[in-house]
């Protein structure tokens, strides 16, 4: 009895691999939407020392559909990769054109950059200008007239206007002049009361108003009774061009006309 029992306890059916096998079958296929495991090797071998040959079949059938799993699952992941590519591709060409856009012409960033020392260069001139003076009309007295002729910049022009604001034209040529000055700012005009002036009473009583004009300390122009060829009420344009056509203001903003 003991060794049919033994014999009996040995016995392995095929139906009972059936049984293995679908019981397999039906625990993969609840993970299915998960990641498939690694497959490798060959197809795994059931244990028991008797496996029938549908038990076999079975394990290779369990094999092969977690291959194909694993197949399908790298298949997915492979055309998603694609999908994702020609997006990132995109915006990294977006991105790169966005950066040319930002970046200046080579000729635009030096013509800036030209333009910009220019500017520079006119405010800083404008600035030392304005500082000696320039700009506006200086009044000089009988003390500071010499100064402000010989210690100039020798290519500097020098207008002194010589006045008496009790003589007719002279309170008009100070008007004009203070226009002049802010136009033509690379030139200094001054004005001296003929009180201070070295002259001649008979000068401050006929002779305005005067102009005097030097350059490199030397007289250049001497002008006296300006009224006899503007007459009592003048312009500054009308100042200007007497001063151009005597050779006595660098420039003209009226022969531009």
């Amino acid at each position: 009895a003991a060794a049919m029992s033994g014999r009996k306890h040995s016995y392995v059916s095929s139906s009972d691999d059936d049984r293995d096998g679908e019981e397999d079958h039906s625990s993969s296929g609840a993970s299915s939407h998960a990641r498939p495991p690694m497959v490798r090797g060959g197809p795994p071998s059931r244990s028991g020392a008797n496996t029938g040959p549908k038990g076999v079949i079975r394990d290779y059938e369990h094999y092969r559909e977690l291959r194909q799993q694993e197949e399908a699952w790298k298949t997915q992941q492979q055309r998603q990769s694609a999908e994702k590519q020609p997006a990132q591709a995109n915006k990294a060409a977006q991105d790169e054109v966005s950066d040319v856009e930002l970046e200046l012409d080579p000729f635009l960033q030096e013509y800036r950059d030209k333009r910009l020392r220019e500017m520079q260069a006119a405010a800083a001139a404008k600035s030392g200008q304005e500082a000696k003076g320039f700009g506006s009309l200086i009044h000089v007295s009988a003390s500071t007239f010499l100064s402000a002729v010989d210690n100039e910049n020798p290519s500097v022009y020098v207008v002194v206007h010589v006045y008496d604001e009790s003589v007719d034209g002279c309170n008009a040529m100070n008007g004009c002049l203070t226009c002049l000055a802010s136009q033509h700012t690379e030139t200094k005009f001054c004005r001296l009361l003929a009180s201070d002036a070295p002259v001649s009473q008979h000068f401050k009583s006929g002779g305005l108003p005067a102009l005097l004009v030097y350059r490199g300390g030397q007289l250049i122009g001497n002008f006296i009774r300006v009224c006899d060829h503007l007459g009592d009420d003048f312009y500054a344009s009308e100042v200007e061009k007497f001063l151009v056509d005597h050779d006595c203001l660098p420039g003209s903003h009226s022969q531009e006309d």
